[in-house]
């Protein structure tokens, strides 16, 4: 499951998001420059799945 997360100053600091608007999803991926949090995970899902 796909959980976005919202970022603090310090979880900021720990995931080195260096850039806002930022989305961060499972802790693991960001995306730069989208302030919607559905179209950041459908970004995301797609590039997943074009790994499989």
């Amino acid at each position: 499951m796909t959980l976005p997360y919202r970022l603090t100053r310090g979880a900021a600091a720990d995931l080195r998001v260096t850039t806002l608007p930022a989305v961060v999803v499972d802790r693991r991926h960001v995306v730069y420059g989208e302030p919607d949090v559905a179209k950041a995970v459908a970004h995301i899902e797609h590039y997943r799945r074009a790994q499989r």
